[in-house]
């Protein structure tokens, strides 16, 4: 299983006994699957329909105080 795989199971069994739902229905909604890395433009189009939102890629590593706001 490669890591993108491992890392989406993991996230579904960990977020799927929580008392809030958004987690595995956000993973519905944007249509991620553990079946490879989702492609980033499409997502990126389906985040936008929903949230007004895109994915931006960074060339570097992304500073915890800006990550976390």
């Amino acid at each position: 299983m490669k890591g993108w795989d491992r890392f989406f199971c993991r996230q579904r069994e960990v977020t799927k006994d929580r008392p809030c739902a958004a987690a595995p229905e956000a993973m519905g909604t944007l249509e991620l699957s553990p079946s490879g890395i989702a492609h980033m433009g499409r997502l990126s189009d389906r985040l936008e329909k929903l949230a007004g939102r895109r994915i931006a890629p960074v060339s570097e590593r992304v500073a915890d105080d800006i990550r976390h706001r």
